[in-house]
């Protein structure tokens, strides 16, 4: 069996710069107290939320800025239409960066998720009398933009 921390290390390595991961390692470090694992689940939690809102708001930028086919004609269009719409209008090349992109978002926002969550379970199973963190962290992580 492969330690999740190895995981998200291989996925560093594998995935851009500019994608963002929880740092697994950073937030297992502060175990020793709930208060301060709960604190850097909490900011971990953010920071992974917002950078999965950045990078699937530019791509959506990108392709509603980048195709000349969204007139007043294309206006609200669903998803898949504006993608194909990009497609017509920026080629093959360019929509295959963009789905590439888009599954590397994916690819980080299921790490990040399993990482919070898989970081509560350990606090937990460490955890002794009513310390457990269950109830308070994973409705938030269930409830947030990484679902």
């Amino acid at each position: 069996m492969v330690k999740f921390g190895r995981h998200v290390a291989a996925l560093r390595q594998r995935l851009p710069e500019a994608v963002f991961l929880v740092n697994y390692k950073q937030v297992k470090e502060h175990m020793h107290t709930a208060e301060g694992f709960a604190a850097a689940w909490e900011e971990a939690l953010l920071s992974a939320a917002a950078a999965k809102d950045e990078q699937m708001q530019a791509l959506w930028e990108e392709v509603f800025s980048s195709s000349s086919s969204f007139e007043v004609g294309a206006r609200g269009v669903r998803p898949i239409v504006a993608v194909r719409l990009y497609h017509k209008s920026m080629g093959d090349k360019a929509t295959q960066q963009l789905v590439d992109s888009f599954n590397q978002s994916r690819t980080a926002c299921i790490a990040n998720y399993e990482s919070l969550r898989k970081l509560v379970k350990k606090f937990d199973k460490r955890a002794t009398g009513s310390t457990s963190l269950s109830q308070k962290l994973l409705p938030r992580l269930y409830a947030s933009t990484l679902t």
